[in-house]
């Protein structure tokens, strides 16, 4: 199995997520599988993301799998592979870790439906798998057909609306969910949110 793991670099990485993405790696190459880091840098999230998914495509086309990470995460080959997993199971395109939002302790980084149709932070914890509106990039995995059709639809996947205080996840959100695959988080695979990191 070959992972493209995507990290952005727009603020600088803890040191709690450089070993864990250290040890990470080194279970993914103890198991006998492969990972490619993709490291992008931009002042922007929305442009450091977008520019990962580029460089996926063009030198990662054969990775079974698209990891998207933050640099404030705590991650995990076993929250990998459990994801992996699931997604087999169930033949999911997507599936993103539990983890809880910095801002509102409690409450996951992922948002739900409001009556309205629109999102809302859901408290913790919860079980299963948890259909909702947006989840966080922070560890995300997607199959690697459904990332290149997702690029080969739209030019941006990602962008972020300051104004309306969304971040580019909830962009990326809306067009996974117009192309009729729901959007999706485990509850029970969770990796770490250092609370420490000030965007």
């Amino acid at each position: 199995m070959k992972f493209a793991i995507s990290i952005p670099f727009y603020k600088f990485m803890e040191g709690k997520p450089v070993e864990s993405l250290i040890a990470m790696m080194a279970d993914i190459h103890s198991r006998g599988d492969v990972y490619c880091p993709i490291f992008a840098h931009s002042i922007a999230i929305d442009a450091a993301r977008n520019a990962a998914v580029k460089v996926f495509i063009k030198q990662t086309p054969d990775a079974d799998y698209f990891l998207s990470l933050d640099t404030d995460q705590v991650y995990s080959a076993e929250a990998l592979y459990s994801l992996v997993r699931t997604m087999e199971k169930n033949d999911y395109s997507q599936l993103s870790a539990a983890y809880i939002a910095r801002s509102i302790p409690g409450y996951y980084a992922h948002c739900g439906f409001d009556k309205n149709g629109n999102g809302g932070k859901i408290p913790a914890p919860q079980k299963g798998i948890i259909e909702c509106h947006t989840v966080g990039f922070g560890f995300n995995l997607l199959r690697n057909d459904f990332v290149k059709r997702m690029a080969g639809k739209h030019t941006v996947l990602f962008k972020s609306d300051p104004v309306k205080q969304l971040g580019e996840d909830v962009w990326f959100c809306d067009l996974q969910r117009e192309e009729g695959i729901p959007v999706r988080f485990d509850a029970d695979t969770k990796v770490g949110h250092v609370s420490s990191v000030v965007l």
